[in-house]
């Protein structure tokens, strides 16, 4: 039997190691850091537009069956 190969090191698991050394003070200052917005190209803008669209279109939907019931 061969022994299992060391787990590779990432960068993701580097900043575990350093998220873990921080002291509970450090990790709320950390955490509580807003990110900034994230730019999106023109194709995802128009994705979540329509998306929000559908979404308006289906509550406007289920309110106009709720209130023809009564």
């Amino acid at each position: 039997m061969h022994p299992a190969p060391p787990p590779h090191r990432t960068e993701a698991h580097a900043d575990e190691e350093l998220i873990e050394g921080l002291e509970p003070d450090q990790l709320v200052a950390n955490m509580s850091t807003p990110l900034p917005r994230m730019q999106l190209s023109r194709g995802w803008l128009l994705f979540f537009w329509a998306l929000r669209l559908f979404a308006l279109l289906l509550t406007v939907m289920v309110v106009a069956v709720f209130v023809v019931s009564l």
